[in-house]
């Protein structure tokens, strides 16, 4: 989680030296490794290079005219072709990182999803991004058909697209943005479970690397899925954190730090916010000062998952 590894929002933070990334724990176990990477949140100066043979974060023609907030970024279709090109000459035993950055805005998906999504251009990037997936995990299959391929599909955020009054993201942690698609498939990974309880990216390396035999990553603060997704045990993790500091970095407002049980959601702030998911899954009625004590309870949750490493950016 951000507290622990330290790198709390874009541009701000590099990577700390004594952490550990996926990428140098599975080189060390013996893997090729490769990143293609789509834009400049992800250039190799934040540290994210670390345990890496090859970091493709060349974006070339980068974006000038887009609006507020946007960073410089390449369309999926030439990140996923440099992937493609890497793969043609990967040895069996490898770990590739590619990463799409076309559902942001501006939302402006190529021809023919900007014609056939005309009006929801956001819809449009989603299945451009989907689109060059498939081509991805095409090329995987004609090289090596037996199927042995162990893959992660995830999202870091999502867009409000109006909700809470925001946008796009950052700036709130409703679950607009953090209610993410996760979805693995490969060896050993039942076709159709449905993984229920509350689960979070940090459980991503923790559970391939039960997945593909390995030991786990140190100072990792998730936990393996694997016996969720056989069905011999549910998933213990009481809540997810949930944070934005861009708030503060950017605005000078105060951070947002939070929590996400299996039923409620509680958000550290100048106004505390307490919300009931099942009766309310849109966040629309604070129960803070109805539920004091449940509030009194989250936020001990949020004190202990806070303590970290300071907010310092380099």
């Amino acid at each position: 989680d951000p507290p622990q590894h330290g790198v709390r929002h874009n541009a701000f933070f590099q990577l700390p030296a004594d952490v550990v990334p996926l990428a140098e724990h599975l080189r060390a176990a013996g893997f090729a490794s490769a990143a293609f990477v789509s834009a400049f949140v992800l250039d190799s100066r934040f540290g994210l290079d670390r345990g890496f043979d090859v970091y493709d974060d060349r974006l070339g023609m980068l974006k000038t005219t887009a609006g507020p907030g946007a960073v410089p970024d390449r369309r999926g279709d030439r990140t996923v072709d440099a992937a493609l090109a890497w793969l043609g000459a990967a040895p069996p035993r490898f770990f590739l990182w590619v990463h799409l950055y076309d559902p942001h805005a501006e939302y402006d998906p190529p021809s023919p999803f900007a014609e056939r999504f005309a009006g929801r251009l956001y819809d449009g990037e989603i299945a451009f991004a989907d689109a060059q997936l498939a081509r991805l995990r095409a090329a995987i299959a004609e090289r090596w058909p037996d199927g042995g391929t162990l893959w992660w599909v995830s999202s870091d955020h999502g867009e409000s697209l109006g909700e809470h009054e925001e946008q796009t993201h950052s700036y709130g942690v409703y679950d607009a943005t953090q209610h993410v698609p996760l979805l693995t498939a490969g060896p050993g990974v039942p076709r159709g479970k449905l993984v229920r309880g509350v689960v979070a990216l940090a459980d991503v390396a923790p559970t391939l690397l039960e997945q593909a035999g390995l030991p786990p990553l140190p100072g990792a603060s998730g936990v393996s899925l694997v016996a969720a997704l056989q069905g011999t045990a549910e998933v213990s993790r009481p809540a997810a954190w949930v944070e934005t500091l861009a708030t503060q970095l950017d605005m000078g407002w105060s951070p947002l730090l939070g929590v996400r049980t299996a039923q409620h959601k509680y958000i550290r702030a100048p106004e505390p916010e307490l919300y009931d998911l099942a009766a309310d899954p849109r966040e629309l009625t604070n129960r803070a000062s109805l539920e004091p004590e449940r509030v009194a309870e989250l936020d001990h949750l949020v004190e202990e998952r806070a303590a970290g490493r300071p907010v310092v950016p380099s």
